[in-house]
């Protein structure tokens, strides 16, 4: 249970089949004995709505650097735009929204020169939808592993990848092998924590 004054200024919403299953959970909830307190505010039914197309429309082509943008697949691609990722996350997450996502896709458009370098292998851990590393083959890179431990965000990455027309590897995380000139991981704080001293070692230093 979270810390009791959480509870003071935070609202839980959850989807049920119907309300009987509602009225069950609901019912059974409150009898916790660490719920003094709390109450259920309403139950309501949720009409029925197209949820990939209420999804897509909160999706808009994202501007990441000059010429460089994001755009879903069921958006037109806006003048002027040079380099496009043409992206459907589909269960992954990485759509170019997110702060720390546009920020990792300026870093890979700065380095565009050292991503083209013969032999320069880029490794994307946690690749989501694959956006990082298909923004590493649009600006030079040719050899690229992304990975992820979910399944789902593989299939994603493979599929986007062929959206645009890039070459890399997909697979989990197992599939990593040898070093890196570019190691790319824009995941969740604590596992990052975790996984600091292993993405460390995936990374060939070389002599500048």
């Amino acid at each position: 249970p979270a810390p009791r004054p959480g509870w003071q200024r935070s609202t839980l919403h959850a989807l049920f089949a119907d309300e009987a299953a509602a009225s069950d959970a609901a019912t059974l909830l409150l009898a916790q004995d660490w719920t003094d307190g709390l109450a259920v505010q309403s139950l309501q039914p949720l009409p029925d709505q197209d949820w990939v197309r209420l999804t897509q429309s909160q999706f808009e082509p994202v501007a990441i650097a000059d010429g460089f943008w994001v755009v879903p697949s069921w958006h037109d691609v806006p003048a002027g735009a040079q380099r496009v990722i043409r992206l459907d996350p589909g269960l992954a997450f990485g759509t170019g929204t997110h702060p720390t996502t546009r920020m990792c896709l300026r870093w890979v458009a700065e380095q565009a020169a050292a991503l083209a370098v013969p032999g320069a292998r880029v490794l994307d851990y946690g690749c989501g939808s694959g956006i990082l590393a298909i923004a590493a083959a649009l600006h030079g890179a040719t050899d690229i592993d992304a990975v992820d431990i979910d399944p789902a965000a593989v299939q994603a990455t493979v599929d986007n990848a062929a959206a645009n027309g890039v070459q890399l590897r997909a697979g989990l995380p197992q599939a990593v092998e040898g070093r890196y000139d570019v190691v790319l991981a824009n995941i969740l704080a604590t596992p990052l924590k975790l996984l600091a001293p292993q993405l460390a070692d995936d990374v060939a230093f070389r002599e500048r």
